[in-house]
């Protein structure tokens, strides 16, 4: 009767354990699809980043208002004084 009981244990035991390793490696695959995305993101908010600070560089919107408003330098300017 007790080595009935004992296989019976260790059945269940190695069930657990079968279950269990099942479990971990679901839940790393999905922490590496998880963390590849991650890393997307993060080269991509890197290159917006540097696109917006590319956009508006100074230089940049002078030029750009100069030629497509065709703004120019103001010649009159006049300080008021209280």
């Amino acid at each position: 009767m007790v080595p009935v009981f004992l296989w019976l244990l260790v059945l269940i035991t190695a069930g657990i354990q079968v279950a269990q390793v099942h479990q971990h490696r679901s839940l790393l695959a999905q922490w590496q699809k998880l963390d590849s995305i991650r890393m997307d993101l993060m080269q991509e908010q890197t290159r917006l980043l540097l696109e917006i600070s590319t956009l508006t560089a100074l230089g940049r919107i002078d030029q750009r208002a100069r030629k497509q408003l065709t703004m120019t330098e103001a010649t009159d300017i006049q300080v008021l004084q209280q």
